[in-house]
């Protein structure tokens, strides 16, 4: 990885981990699941509403490491509005 792109990449991260997207409890959830990483201690819930097949909203709370954190931020950006079947 180029310096440019490992700068970019942390940005983005601390970027998500200082202000994640789609964090907070929602309200009215259809679907959740949690899960727990023994060997760190990492903890994330996420809960889902959907309308139909779409993923409507999605929300997640937790605490664990900058990767973490800002990972599940970006997995709820990249499937909010999306349909199930992509």
């Amino acid at each position: 990885m180029s310096s440019a792109e490992n700068d970019l990449y942390q940005e983005v991260v601390l970027e998500h981990k200082r202000a994640p997207r789609n964090f907070g409890a929602l309200e009215h959830a259809t679907h959740q699941a949690q899960g727990t990483n023994p060997s760190c201690g990492d903890r994330v819930a996420v809960q889902l509403r959907m309308d139909g097949d779409k993923v409507a909203d999605i929300r997640f709370t937790g605490q664990g490491c900058a990767i973490c954190m800002a990972s599940t931020s970006m997995m709820t950006e990249a499937v909010k509005g999306r349909d199930v079947e992509v």
